[in-house]
């Protein structure tokens, strides 16, 4: 995961902007529901407006899947493999 104390330890900060995009994809869950999340992170000059800087930061997610319907006996029911 990206923390701001990597950023910082590699010498970037509000003043020095990223040299390279920086991407990681994870997996949010609830437990019973999960998503596939990527997030690209293209720049830290947020104090800039639209016209100094023309990079963005992307996030995509996917609609939620539900991995099971409930639990019944200790056990997950109406178990959905489709995702797998």
């Amino acid at each position: 995961m990206l923390r701001a104390s990597a950023l910082l330890s590699a010498g970037y900060d509000m003043h020095h902007d990223l040299d390279y995009p920086l991407m990681t994809q994870t997996i949010a869950t609830d437990g019973k529901f999960f998503m596939f999340v990527t997030y690209q992170l293209n720049t830290i000059e947020l104090f800039k407006g639209d016209i100094d800087n023309k990079l963005y930061n992307a996030y995509s997610a996917s609609e939620p899947y539900q991995l099971y319907g409930g639990i019944q006996d200790g056990k997950a029911s109406e178990y959905s493999g489709r995702e797998f």
